[in-house]
């Protein structure tokens, strides 16, 4: 269902099913699968393609450039299947970050958390909201490859609602205060299906390790 303040182009392709809130514009050759929420005040960029039941939040940028390259997310985080946790990076800034995991039932964790009742660890949904934040520190050097990611603390984490196979995780994490001698100091969310599922303010730190 299109608001009348939303724009959009004639040759977009919208399945069903689509929720496109007002004020936000979707560029030519636009795909976007059944079931999707596109909040207010969005931009879809020419080209871009956006799978079914996505979350894309009030405010957000998707570009074709995003969404096709994944934006590089194995170039920049050190971390390696089946321990990498972010899937897409949707929008990237010098001040916040926000990106996507696909949490199937096929996820390792799920074999013993906990065998006939699936649910996603709650320490994994900060692993990957740290991975994520990971990507906007990491991305703010020159040279990514030749640094790790370490955690320095976590406070204030709250857990809301549970994960579960076939959710869609969206994360969110804004600088708290400017990245300073390699310290990032942010403050994380996790949604899925349009709830806040998880928060927890990070500090991490990257070190040169070449």
């Amino acid at each position: 269902m299109n608001q009348p303040l939303a724009y959009v182009h004639p040759g977009a392709k919208i399945a069903r099913n689509v929720v496109i809130d007002p004020f936000t514009t979707i560029h030519n050759n636009v795909e976007i699968g059944e079931g999707t929420w596109i909040g207010s005040d969005v931009t879809i960029m020419e080209g871009a393609r956006i799978g079914k039941n996505c979350n894309i939040f009030p405010g957000a940028v998707i570009s074709a450039v995003l969404q096709d390259l994944k934006f590089g997310i194995m170039n920049l985080l050190p971390h390696r299947p089946p321990f990498l946790l972010v899937d897409k990076i949707l929008e990237l800034t010098d001040t916040h970050v926000v990106g996507l995991k696909n949490v199937t039932m096929n996820e390792d964790f799920f074999v013993g958390h906990f065998p006939g009742a699936p649910v996603m660890p709650g320490v994994l949904q900060i692993e990957a909201m740290a991975q994520t934040g990971g990507i906007l520190i990491l991305s703010s050097v020159p040279d990514p490859e030749n640094y790790l990611t370490y955690f320095m603390k976590i406070d204030n984490v709250k857990f809301k609602n549970k994960v579960l196979p076939g959710d869609t995780l969206f994360f969110k994490c804004d600088l708290i205060s400017p990245i300073r001698r390699g310290i990032c100091h942010m403050q994380a969310y996790a949604y899925a299906n349009g709830k806040l599922v998880s928060e927890a303010e990070l500090m991490a730190q990257i070190v040169k390790v070449k």
